[in-house]
């Protein structure tokens, strides 16, 4: 017969899942959601002690290499974040499109878009 774990020991506990099975799409919520919910006591606790400085440094020369998931997570992000952004200035400026279409040239591209 094989043994349970038991989780008695600890006052609050769920299960987690770390796999995404095929066929689900990871996404935005489900990476801040690991993040926060399940690694924010560790980088609460790295940023207390290293300070946001040398943290960010740290992280930036950390040795794993980019993984396709997120890097994937960061373009969706920002074309996100630059639809809402064109969106805001079409309805601010309604005739934007015409001017954007005729004067490209003149228009200084936004370095996040």
């Amino acid at each position: 017969m094989s043994k349970q774990p038991t989780y008695d020991f600890l006052g609050d506990v769920s299960r987690i899942s770390l796999f995404t099975a095929p066929g689900t799409e990871y996404n935005e919520q489900a990476c801040a959601r690991f993040v926060f919910e399940m690694a924010g006591n560790a980088v609460d606790a790295c940023l207390q002690m290293y300070g946001p400085v040398e943290f960010m440094r740290m992280l930036h020369d950390r040795p794993c290499a980019p993984n396709p998931k997120y890097l994937r997570i960061i373009e969706e992000h920002r074309a996100e974040k630059c639809r809402r952004k064109i969106d805001q200035l079409v309805a601010k400026f309604p005739g934007l499109i015409t001017l954007v279409t005729h004067d490209q040239d003149e228009l200084a591209p936004d370095p996040e878009c």
